[in-house]
């Protein structure tokens, strides 16, 4: 079987990923994972009241070679995880360029949506590594919280698309 652009770009991010994260799709990420990775980066994180056009208050900014994920104060336990995981994600594949950049786009950005469907494969895969996922499917839908379900869906699509 032939490989689609997108199945070749897909496999090139997952080995940028696993390269950086070499557990990534072997065991479920922690907060303390998240903390060590921005602690050995230099990155500063922020937690602030953040709205901005309908994002919960993530956000990658680099101001004078200095890094900053900036969280919603909102967001705690799990919901933080989720947002902390994925702005590393952006971190990681999409380092901004120039002195000075925020990476807030307009939402009909098309290069929005890819990075943000990038970053969240780095979320899924920390969140849900396959051996917890193929566990998690054998789970009635009942059963799990919505917010894991939500995810759960999601995860399947990934998996779905690259197995992994």
């Amino acid at each position: 079987m032939h490989e689609s652009h997108n199945d070749l770009f897909m496999r090139h991010i997952l080995l940028k990923l696993k390269d950086t994260f070499p557990a990534l799709n072997r065991r479920e990420f922690k907060e303390e994972d998240c903390w060590r990775f921005v602690r050995e980066q230099g990155i500063t994180v922020k937690r602030a009241p953040l709205e901005v056009d309908g994002y919960t208050g993530k956000a990658v900014v680099r101001r004078q070679k200095r890094y900053y994920i900036l969280l919603d104060e909102k967001l705690s336990g799990i919901h933080f995880l989720r947002a902390f995981l994925h702005e590393i994600g952006h971190v990681v594949l999409h380092e901004p360029r120039g002195a000075s950049e925020v990476l807030y786009l307009k939402r009909e950005n098309a290069l929005e949506s890819q990075q943000e469907a990038e970053a969240d494969v780095f979320m899924l895969l920390a969140m849900i590594p396959k051996k917890r996922y193929l566990e998690l499917k054998k789970t009635p839908p009942d059963e799990l919280h919505p917010f894991t379900a939500e995810l759960l869906l999601r995860r399947e699509e990934l998996f779905t698309k690259i197995r992994e």
